[in-house]
């Protein structure tokens, strides 16, 4: 009887220390046809950015701690980073022109996560040098902040297209 009455009291115990906890508020309903319409009207930003070399506002595109990864290896970590990687980038061109983003794969992960996999295929103009065609690939994960979408995590890849007009035939 006594150990009947001991587990009973420990049933009891765990019960309520399990039952105790605050229950987690539930996470804003997704809805992922706006997620994906706010994200390619993020991308749209990121183009006319690109086009007028802003360095300040594609470093307001992203996150406070946001990681900033470029073709070439060089990273940037948190926005004076970012703003000085991005300072230093369009110094390296004389201009730039953009096609709309293509989004590849898009994952919400909730409603204020998403990763995407996207390309923008863009020519780039350099002094002394022949327009070249290339495609940036990327991976970049998006947080929504005070209700705007920033990138946090941005992983790119760049393609040079060859100009097939200009091919050797065999």
């Amino acid at each position: 009887m006594k150990s009947t009455l001991a587990g009973l009291i420990v049933v009891a115990g765990v019960a309520a220390a399990c039952g105790g906890a605050p229950a987690k508020p539930a996470a804003p309903a997704m809805n992922v046809d706006s997620m994906r319409a706010a994200i390619v009207a993020t991308g749209a930003k990121f183009d006319s950015i690109l086009e007028h070399k802003d360095a300040a506002g594609l470093a307001g595109l992203y996150a406070g701690d946001a990681t900033w990864l470029l073709p070439d290896g060089s990273q940037f970590v948190g926005h004076d980073a970012i703003l000085a990687g991005a300072t230093a980038f369009f110094k390296s061109f004389d201009s730039v022109r953009t096609q709309p983003m293509q989004i590849n794969a898009f994952f919400p992960v909730d409603s204020t996560d998403v990763v995407v996999f996207a390309q923008v295929p863009y020519t780039l103009y350099e002094k002394g040098k022949k327009p070249s065609s290339h495609i940036n690939y990327f991976a970049t994960h998006f947080v929504k902040s005070n209700g705007t979408w920033l990138a946090h995590h941005d992983y790119n890849i760049d393609a040079t297209v060859k100009d097939s007009t200009t091919a050797k035939k065999p």
